[in-house]
């Protein structure tokens, strides 16, 4: 079911964007929503390069928690106007059941900022593997839409 929501959010969004314009960002700041709820911080470090700052509840258990960071490369789709594809990979530290983590991750994700409104979606994935705690492994799932207010503005 929640796979079905977040496919119908993601297609919605393409059809509201065809609508607007784009525009780049210096730094923006929101929500990620998906697998786990945590407040997103996004942050242009050089022309297409941004870092992704993430914290907040992870998987499905209150009592797990995750912080970390991603380093983002932008690139234009040219066949569609104002429409960024990106990758990269980070870090982060998870708590669950009383057990401290780390984890590296990989990141492929769709960017868009409107022109209309201070507004940036981007929608994600983010393959990694925990080197420790209760998440220890590989882990596929985790992915985000993520919605945030520009604060910088070009």
């Amino acid at each position: 079911m929640k796979k079905l929501i977040f496919t119908f959010v993601f297609a919605f969004s393409f059809l509201f964007i065809n609508n607007l314009r784009a525009q780049s960002y210096n730094s923006a700041v929101g929500a990620k929503l998906g697998g786990w709820f945590v407040g997103t911080y996004k942050k242009q470090i050089k022309e297409n390069w941004y870092v992704d700052f993430y914290a907040g509840f992870y998987g499905y258990f209150s009592n797990s928690l995750i912080a970390g960071a991603s380093l983002e490369i932008h690139k234009p789709i040219e066949s569609v106007e104002y429409l960024f594809w990106y990758y990269g990979g980070g870090a982060s530290v998870t708590t669950g059941y009383s057990q401290f983590g780390i984890g590296i991750n990989g990141t492929l994700g769709l960017d868009y900022a409107f022109t209309e409104i201070p507004l940036n979606v981007s929608v994600d994935w983010m393959p990694g593997f925990y080197l420790s705690g209760y998440y220890k492994g590989p882990s596929f799932g985790l992915g985000a839409l993520s919605v945030r207010y520009i604060l910088g503005q070009k």
